[in-house]
């Protein structure tokens, strides 16, 4: 009599005919409870610029299409060499043609979904490597329900994570289906499939930048086709050749879009408080990288600080040798990674998938790492999401490998004992990547998390308090983001670090606390020196925050030369926030002039208008007040916020004006057969094509005099219009 089959064995036996819809099922059923917290009550963290903030996505059209096709990832926030139009036209479908429009659950539900597609396919490669299905199983499922990927499902701007990844794992897929093809047209078809694939997810994201890397990692794992000579070496050079052919506009791709738009882009300055390893030397830079490797391969393992934001000093730069822990956690990396490959070297015969896994995730990461490059950011736990699948794959393999090596009988021992472990270990995942969910419902949650995951990160203290007033704007909540300022600023200065690395944002954000205070406290009908003394506080920022505008623009010149420089994020808000003190205060003409230099270094930011055009308006300036506002809603023509200002600047020039009508629905829409705003339509048409013309966008300045006919009804040429 047999004795009884243990519940692995029956589970292995039931999962053992149609795994693939099974394991569809099971996957889904995880993904579900895992995700099911996360329904956003806001569009936190960088949702809010890339969704909500950007104009493009407005309206389900021919125009916004071509915008995203050809604009960069920012456009409606800064200039930058990030060029994702596939990951853009996603918001842009949902936003305009399902209609989400701000509200976050449908992104995030879409999220969920591509991200249980990429699961699967990481099922069904796990298979083409010889992987067990139940094994498979577990390696999907690991991936599922891993904290580290919440960043990239519950983030709704994660969408570009998921894309390239899924790009990347559906190429692979393609590659080897083709290499158990026979030679012909099947087999170069699927090569030419992988390639499609992976431009499908370089469109997303820069990362999938890996799939060419990976398949010549591969090609270079089967070079002994070639040694051997003869039909074996010929097909090894067709592959070669078609899969350089498929895999070449991927390449193309990442550095023609990279050249475009870094040229119109100009020298885009990754900041000293997202990545410190900027001001570093090489061996620092890459003992750190290696010491933030180890740092997130821990967090696979044990995933218990997980946060939104490691910029300075959240991760101490390492000090060579072995000064600190980065430096010690560094060397550690160094000697697993090496480790590792050298043992999947050694057994490449008896367990050829191990070799191709190793490399493989070495290759993914090597883009995100700061070994090779330095990038925006020193770690971010997205970055893991596309590296981690060939990781599991592997560790899977490994383990089937090693319990064939073991006998039967041991086998069955260190299953019986390893899997209670291995359950209460996934369950603990799942938990905290449920829990993690809920971090990403408010800019509040996600702050605080961040705060207590990372307090000694200078931008998460500046970032939590400002959450706070965001979320309630009480007395107690501004003057914890003053604190919460004030705080990032003095881990700046403790530690050593130069001015001209200090950040410009800290210095808006702080005197827009204290503006906020003031306002708040007007509104509550306070007056006197107490109050004043904000105002007081904010100008005492804006001139230590000139000094460090000092020692930024001197770096600058001397690091960039004559080149042109992203300077919106030294400008911007700084310049901005100090010219509505300067109003507040009543000194009307120095706040006009504020504003002078940042228009004229971002002549086309819409946003500073719109602010130049509040201070006419507070300063008794109707006349340039309504010109402005016309030029704002000229430039963006989606603008709807300021057809009120419009028309009150209107009326305190003229009573009698009628600067706003009806439409057939009944919203308020401009009167162009208004005198002023007639005038006004045109001058302001006038200077918008005369800023495009000095920034060089001619077809842009080309499509102003077609709107002024077909959108303003203004005939004739707009020369000489004012």
């Amino acid at each position: 009599m047999s004795p009884p089959a243990s519940p692995l064995d029956s589970l292995r036996a039931w999962f053992e005919t149609d795994t693939l819809r099974k394991a569809a099922w099971i996957c889904g059923l995880v993904v579900l409870a895992v995700y099911s917290g996360m329904k956003a009550d806001e569009m936190a963290f960088d949702n809010a610029f890339i969704i909500t903030d950007d104009t493009r996505l407005g309206s389900f059209s021919i125009e916004s299409l071509r915008l995203i096709l050809t604009k960069d990832y920012w456009w409606a926030t800064m200039a930058s060499n990030l060029y994702r139009p596939l990951a853009t036209i996603s918001f842009w479908f949902e936003y305009s043609f399902l209609g989400y429009g701000a509200e976050p659950l449908g992104y995030q539900i879409g999220n969920a979904v591509l991200h249980w597609c990429n699961a699967l396919l990481l099922f069904s490669l796990a298979r083409r490597f010889g992987v067990s299905a139940l094994a498979a199983l577990g390696a999907m499922l690991i991936y599922a329900l891993h904290p580290v990927c919440t960043e990239a499902v519950a983030n709704i701007v994660g969408r570009s994570d998921l894309i390239a990844t899924m790009g990347v794992l559906a190429g692979l897929l393609c590659y080897f289906r083709a290499l158990e093809l026979p030679a012909g047209k099947r087999r170069c078809g699927q090569l030419l499939l992988a390639g499609a694939c992976g431009l499908f997810g370089m469109m997303a994201k820069e990362s999938a930048i890996v799939l060419p890397a990976i398949v010549a990692w591969h090609g270079i794992l089967r070079f002994g086709e070639w040694v051997r000579g003869g039909a074996e070496r010929r097909q090894w050079v067709m592959d070669a050749l078609v899969a350089t052919l498929a895999l070449a506009p991927v390449a193309i791709f990442f550095v023609v879009t990279r050249w475009i738009f870094s040229s119109h882009a100009g020298v885009t300055n990754h900041p000293f408080i997202d990545n410190p390893l900027m001001a570093e030397g090489f061996l620092v830079t890459r003992l750190s990288a290696l010491g933030v490797w180890g740092l997130q391969l821990l967090a696979l393992v044990l995933p218990l600080s997980l946060s939104n934001d490691y910029s300075f000093n959240a991760i101490p730069v390492a000090v060579f040798p072995f000064g600190n822990a980065t430096a010690i956690m560094g060397w550690v990396a160094l000697c697993v990674l090496a480790g590792a490959g050298a043992w999947a070297w050694r057994v490449r015969v008896r367990w050829p998938a191990g070799i191709f896994l190793w490399g493989a995730y070495v290759i993914a990461m090597l883009p995100t790492s700061n070994l090779i490059i330095r990038i925006g950011s020193i770690r971010a736990d997205r970055f893991h999401y596309l590296p981690s699948p060939f990781l599991w794959i592997g560790v899977a393999g490994f383990v089937l490998w090693a319990l064939d090596r073991s006998g039967p009988e041991l086998a069955k021992r260190i299953t019986r004992f390893a899997l209670v472990p291995v359950l209460a270990w996934a369950l603990c995942l799942a938990a905290l990547a449920h829990f993690r969910c809920y971090d990403w419902r408010s800019n509040l949650a996600l702050w605080s998390s961040a705060l207590a995951a990372q307090p000694g990160s200078a931008k998460v203290q500046a970032a939590s308090g400002n959450a706070r007033v965001i979320a309630l704007q009480t007395p107690e909540n501004e003057m914890a983001a003053v604190q919460g300022h004030l705080r990032s600023m003095q881990i700046f200065k403790t530690n050593g670090v130069p001015m001209y690395d200090w950040p410009m944002q800290t210095y808006a954000d702080l005197i827009a606390t204290y503006l906020s205070l003031y306002d708040s406290e007007i509104a509550r009908g306070k007056k006197g020196p107490e109050i004043e003394l904000y105002l007081d506080q904010a100008i005492a920022v804006f001139e230590e925050g000139s000094r460090v505008e000092n020692a930024v623009r001197q770096r600058w010149r001397e690091r960039y030369k004559n080149q042109a420089v992203d300077t919106a994020p030294m400008l911007d808000f700084f310049h901005r926030n100090y010219a509505a003190v300067l109003s507040r205060k009543g000194r009307y003409q120095d706040a006009v002039s504020a504003l002078d230099e940042v228009l004229r270094l971002l002549p086309l930011k819409t946003q500073n208008y719109g602010v130049l055009a509040d201070i006419h308006m507070v300063g008794g300036n109707y006349a340039a007040a309504l010109d402005t506002y016309l030029l704002v809603r000229v430039m963006e023509p989606a603008t709807r916020g300021n057809l009120s200002k419009i028309a009150k600047a209107a009326k305190e020039l003229d009573a009698n004006s009628v600067p706003l009508i009806a439409d057939g629905s009944g919203e308020m829409k401009l009167n162009l057969n208004d005198p002023l705003v007639e005038r006004g339509t045109r001058k302001a048409l006038l200077r918008f094509k005369g800023l495009l013309l000095r920034s060089g966008l001619f077809v842009e300045a080309y499509r102003v005099d077609r709107a002024a006919r077909y959108s303003y009804a203004i005939h004739g040429p707009l020369e000489g219009a004012n």
